[in-house]
């Protein structure tokens, strides 16, 4: 990569727990977006809540991993999807 990465994104989530207060989630990613939103804040798993695919590169791979909004709080998923298992690295 001699010209370097493409500069990152950096998204704010604010969610609520069960007592309705505010709960903060930050993540620097590699995404797009439109007028729509984050092309990369989907239910991947169809079970109604939000999921996030944030790839990121360290030590010369690119790290994939899925976080999961689960009672206001957003969790990196360690499991499979779609035939793969997250966190997924790639060279």
């Amino acid at each position: 990569m001699p010209n370097g990465l493409a500069p990152s994104d950096h998204v704010l989530v604010v969610s609520f727990d069960a007592a309705g207060r505010p709960v903060v989630f930050e993540v620097e990613v590699y995404s797009e977006s439109d007028g729509r939103g984050i092309d990369d804040l989907i239910d991947l798993d169809r079970n109604g809540r939000a999921d996030l695919t944030v790839m990121n590169y360290d030590d010369g791979s690119w790290i994939t991993n899925i976080y999961s909004a689960i009672g206001g709080r957003w969790r990196r998923a360690s499991r499979a999807l779609s035939n793969h298992d997250f966190p997924l690295y790639s060279g």
